[in-house]
């Protein structure tokens, strides 16, 4: 899998959200589940669970994913258009 600057650029983004709980928060803010994060992004609750509290770090196609999500729901909370 080939990564672009853009990709790599939402990777960082997103680890770092998921790192510092951001992400966490994002996701009670918009009111999605970790559960339904799972099955969006293609990985266990447990695993999202995981992501959420830094206990392990995005990689891989469901980071990519992830970081897309996180972007549009980030998009949701400040009601603005996301990022191609």
């Amino acid at each position: 899998m080939t990564t672009s600057i853009a990709q790599l650029e939402s990777l960082a983004r997103v680890r770092v959200m998921a790192a510092n709980g951001d992400l966490w928060r994002l996701c009670q803010r918009v009111g999605v589940s970790q559960r339904e994060i799972a099955r969006t992004v293609g990985v266990t609750s447990p695993t999202v669970w995981s992501w959420m509290h830094g206990r392990l770090r995005p990689t891989g196609a469901p980071a990519l994913a992830l970081a897309e999500l996180a972007e549009r729901l980030q998009a949701i909370a400040t009601d603005t258009e996301p990022v191609p």
